[in-house]
């Protein structure tokens, strides 16, 4: 779909997306977190088992692709959410530990911190002060652009709003 502001995808394909024409990782990932979701709560055994499939898939290759250390990161919260409701914590803690580490010294992007933030808050209480600490630097630069006129992303403030309740904090509902 060709619109006023450029070019955007009605279904983004994750195997092979517009502009880069190439897989992407982040989308393929939060798909198969998305059906393991929907397998899960449904009791769909097919959802589940092409949920792991894909899950596998990015396990086994996606170390040995050439990406962005964001959309590296960004990946990886949506393959750890997936594990944590897998029940593999194994593998979940050991995609905490990594994230837990990189995120904050990467340059900010606001659905980064917030999922990683959130993915955080239910990888155990050994990593509630990083989760909060992206939670915090999300929201003050969301009420620091609100205070300057600046654009915001509807989208962060969506995420935020979730992680609120989980730092009590009512900041960002004001």
């Amino acid at each position: 779909v060709e619109g006023p502001g450029g070019y955007i995808e009605s279904i983004p394909d994750p195997m092979d997306s517009y502009p880069a024409k190439r897989m992407q990782w982040g989308r393929l990932t939060f798909l198969a977190y998305a059906l393991l979701l929907f397998g899960k709560q449904l009791k769909y055994p097919t959802y589940m088992d092409s949920a792991h499939r894909i899950l596998t898939f990015v396990w086994q290759y996606f170390e040995q692709t050439k990406v962005t250390d964001s959309m590296r990161l960004q990946t990886m919260v949506y393959l750890a959410q997936a594990y944590r409701v897998l029940g593999d914590e194994v593998k979940m803690h050991m995609i905490a530990d990594t994230v837990a580490e990189k995120v904050s010294i990467m340059p900010y992007e606001p659905i980064l911190y917030l999922q990683s933030s959130a993915f955080l808050c239910f990888a155990g209480e050994r990593y509630r002060s990083a989760a909060e600490s992206l939670y915090n630097t999300a929201r003050d630069r969301w009420i620091s652009g609100i205070s300057k006129g600046e654009s915001v992303s509807l989208a962060a403030y969506a995420e935020m709003i979730v992680l609120a309740s989980f730092f009590n904090d009512l900041a960002t509902t004001k």
